[in-house]
C-alpha cells in the first residue's frame, strides 16, 4: 500500500518531491520509476486488483513491461485494451521540468508514429530486445506475431538473424507458422537497412504465395540500394525468382529505370530480357530509346521482349516504330515489325506489307507473323504470294499461319485463303506442310479434309501428328479407319492424337482399336484412349476400362473412372469403389462423382422397371 501510494504521488498533480527531483539527474533511475508507475496504473485499469498494490521486482516489472510493449509495438500504437491516456496520465506533463520537457514533447505533441517511436526507444534499452527475441517462440499466434512486429520496429540489426530464421521456415506447413513467416518478412522490411536484403531475397524462392508476395512488396518499399541486387536476381536460374524480382522492380516504377537501362549491357541475357520486360510493364516513354537499341541484341529472346515492351508502351512508341521499319539494321526492322504486330493497330498494315519485300529473310518472317496478329484482310494477297514462292521456309510457314489466323477471325474470308493453304500441303518443307495443316484446322472447313487425310502417311512424324489432331477437330468421319490404323504408329504423339480424335469423332467403329490402345506402352496414349472410349459411350469397352482402373498412371485411372460413368456401367460400382482411397486426389474426387451419378442412374433404372 505504501508503494502504491508513493507511485501515485509521483504521478499526481504538482508532484514536487525531493526524490523525484533527484531522479531527473539519473535518466536510468527515472525510467525505472516510470516503468513501475506505468505497470501499476495499467493493472489498476484492467481491474487486476490482486496484484495492483504489490511492489514488483525489477525482473518482474521488465517481464510485464515486455508483454505490454510487445502489444504496443506489435500494433504500431497502443493496443485497444489499453487506455490510451494511461501512459500520459502517469508520465505526461505532471512530472517536474525534466520529465515535462522530455515526455510531453515526445508523447503529447508528436505524430502517432513519432510518439510511438519515442516510447519504444525509451523502453527498448531496458527490456524489449531480450524479451522479444524469446517471445517469438512462446505463446499463441497473436502474441508471437506481436513479438515479431515489435522486433521489426526496434530497427536493431541484432534481430535480423532471428527474423531471417523465421522467414526461412520453409518446412512449416502449419497455417499459423506460415502467417508468422509473413509477419517476419514485414518486420525485415520495416527495419529497411541493407542488412535485411539477404533474408528478403531468400523469401523470393518461398513456395508460400503469401510469403513471397509480401517479400516483393517489402523489397519494393526499400530505398534505392535494393535496385541493383534485384536486377541481378532477374538473371537467376530460378524462373520464380526472376519473375518476382521483376515484380518488385515494377512496383518501384521510375526509381528502378536507371538501373534497368544500365542492364542492357549485362552479360547475362536473362537479365537483359527481364530488364526489357520490366521497362515495358512500367510503361514510361523515356525507356523507348533504350528498348529500340535492344532490338539489336544478339539474343533473339531479348529482341522479342524489347519489341513486346515497345508494344506495351503503346501510342508514345507507335510513330517511332513506324520509322524504325526503315532502319538500316535488319534487327531493328524485324523488332519494329514484331512490336507493331503486338500493338495490333490496322493503321500499320500498309507499311508492314511493304516490308514483305525486304531482302532479309528474318524481316519477312517476322512481318508475316505481325500481319497475322493484326488480322487485316488487306494482307491476304501478299501473304498468299509469300506462301507460294518465298525462298525462306520460315517465311512460308508463318505466312500459312497468318492466313489461317486472318480467315479464322472472319469466316467470310475462308474462300480467299482455302486453295492457297491446300496447295501448301504439298510444300517441300515439312514445317510449311504442318503449318498449312494447322491453319486449315483453324478454318474448320471440311472441304479441306480429303487433302489433309492424304498427309496421314507423310514422311514426317510431326506432320502426321498434326494431321491426326486436326482431323478430330474437323470431326471427319471418313478418317476413322485411317486414325484407327495409326493407333499402331511408331510415334507416340501420332498415337495420342489419333486416339483423342477418334473420341471427338465418336464413331463406334473405333472401339476395338481404342480398347487395344489401353495397353499401349505410353501412359498418355492409354489415358487418351480411355477418354475417347468415354466419349463414344459403347458398353463393349466396359471390361477393358475396368482393367484400366488398376493402371500405374493416375491419369489413366482417372479417365477410366470417368469413362465408366459416362457409359453408364452401373454394375462396375464395386470396382470403382475400390479406388475410393486412391493416392491421387483427382482420382478420389472422380470416384465420388462417378459413384453418386451411377447410383442415381441405377435408382432411376430400377424405378422405370417397376
Amino acid at each position: 500500500d505504501v508503494y502504491k501510494r508513493q507511485t501515485y504521488a509521483y504521478s499526481g498533480v504538482g508532484a514536487q518531491t525531493q526524490e523525484l527531483r533527484d531522479l531527473r539527474h539519473s535518466p536510468t533511475a527515472l525510467r525505472d520509476h516510470i516503468f513501475r508507475t506505468y505497470i501499476h496504473r495499467r493493472f489498476e485499469h484492467e481491474n487486476q486488483k490482486t496484484r495492483a498494490g504489490l511492489p514488483f521486482s525489477i525482473e518482474e516489472t521488465y517481464r510485464i513491461l515486455g508483454k505490454t510493449m510487445i502489444a504496443i509495438a506489435g500494433r504500431r500504437g497502443f493496443a485497444t485494451r489499453l487506455d490510451r491516456s494511461s501512459l500520459y496520465q502517469v508520465v505526461g506533463t505532471r512530472l517536474d521540468d525534466f520529465a515535462d520537457q522530455m515526455l510531453r514533447m515526445n508523447i503529447l505533441r508528436r505524430e502517432d508514429s513519432q510518439r510511438f517511436q519515442f516510447i519504444h526507444l525509451l523502453l527498448r534499452d531496458h527490456f524489449l530486445l531480450d524479451y522479444g527475441m524469446q517471445a517469438v517462440f512462446e505463446g499463441d499466434e497473436r502474441s508471437r506475431a506481436d513479438a515479431i512486429r515489435a522486433l521489426g520496429w526496434t530497427g536493431d540489426p541484432r534481430v535480423i538473424p532471428l527474423l531471417e530464421q523465421i522467414v526461412a521456415g520453409e518446412g512449416a506447413t502449419d497455417e499459423t507458422e506460415q502467417g508468422l513467416r509473413v509477419v517476419a518478412v514485414e518486420a525485415l522490411g520495416r527495419i529497411g537497412t541493407p542488412e535485411v536484403l539477404p533474408g528478403l531475397m531468400d523469401a523470393l524462392v518461398a513456395r508460400s504465395y503469401a510469403v513471397w508476395r509480401r517479400s516483393v512488396a517489402m523489397l519494393a518499399d526499400l530505398d534505392d540500394f535494393v535496385v541493383e541486387p534485384l536486377v541481378e536476381k532477374m538473371g537467376s536460374d530460378n524462373s520464380h525468382v526472376r519473375r518476382r524480382a521483376s515484380e518488385a522492380l515494377l512496383r518501384m516504377e521510375k526509381r528502378a529505370l536507371p538501373k534497368l537501362v544500365d542492364a542492357i549491357n549485362h552479360e547475362n541475357p536473362l537479365v537483359r530480357e527481364n530488364a526489357a520486360k520490366t521497362m515495358g510493364r512500367i510503361g514510361d516513354p523515356s525507356a523507348i530509346t533504350t528498348l529500340l537499341s535492344m532490338l539489336q541484341d544478339e539474343d533473339t529472346k531479348v529482341q522479342r521482349m524489347a519489341a513486346r515492351s515497345l508494344a506495351l508502351i503503346g501510342d508514345p512508341a507507335y510513330h517511332i516504330l513506324l520509322d524504325s521499319l526503315h532502319h538500316r539494321d535488319p534487327l531493328v526492322r524485324l523488332g519494329a515489325a514484331w512490336a507493331l504486330g503486338e500493338l495490333g493497330d490496322p493503321a500499320a498494315v500498309d507499311q508492314l506489307i511493304t516490308l514483305l519485300d525486304d531482302d532479309n529473310d528474318n524481316v519477312r518472317e517476322f512481318t508475316t507473323q505481325a500481319l497475322g496478329r493484326i488480322g487485316d484482310a488487306r494482307a491476304i494477297d501478299r501473304l498468299k504470294a509469300i506462301l507460294a514462292a518465298d525462298p525462306y521456309r520460315r517465311a512460308r510457314w508463318h505466312a500459312a499461319g497468318a492466313l489461317g489466323r486472318i480467315a479464322a477471325g472472319d469466316h467470310r474470308l475462308t474462300d480467299q485463303v482455302l486453295d492457297a493453304l491446300v496447295t501448301a500441303l504439298g510444300d517441300s518443307n515439312s514445317g510449311v506442310r504442318g503449318g498449312a495443316v494447322a491453319a486449315l484446322g483453324d478454318l474448320a472447313d471440311q472441304r479441306a479434309c480429303p487433302a489433309i487425310r492424304a498427309l496421314m502417311d507423310d514422311r514426317d512424324k510431326i506432320v502426321r501428328a498434326s494431321v491426326a489432331k486436326v482431323l478430330g477437330a474437323l470431326r471427319d468421319g471418313d478418317a476413322v479407319p485411317t486414325l484407327a490404323d495409326h493407333l499402331l504408329s511408331d510415334h507416340e504423339t501420332v498415337r495420342w492424337n489419333a486416339a483423342a480424335s477418334l473420341g471427338l469423332i465418336g464413331d463406334q467403329a473405333a472401339v476395338a482399336s481404342l480398347t487395344t490402345a489401353l495397353n499401349d506402352e505410353e501412359a498418355k496414349v492409354r489415358w487418351s484412349a480411355a477418354w475417347a472410349l468415354g466419349q463414344i459411350g459403347d458398353r463393349t469397352a466396359q471390361d477393358a476400362l475396368v482393367s484400366a482402373l488398376s493402371d500405374i498412371s493416375a491419369k489413366v485411372r482417372l479417365n477410366a473412372v470417368v469413362a465408366l460413368e459416362q457409359i453408364g456401367a452401373t454394375d462396375t460400382f464395386e470396382a470403382i469403389s475400390a479406388l475410393a482411397s486412391d493416392p491421387d486426389k483427382q482420382v478420389r474426387t472422380a470416384v465420388g462423382v462417378a459413384l453418386r451419378r451411377l447410383s442415381e442412374r441405377y435408382a432411376k433404372d430400377q424405378k422405370s422397371r417397376r
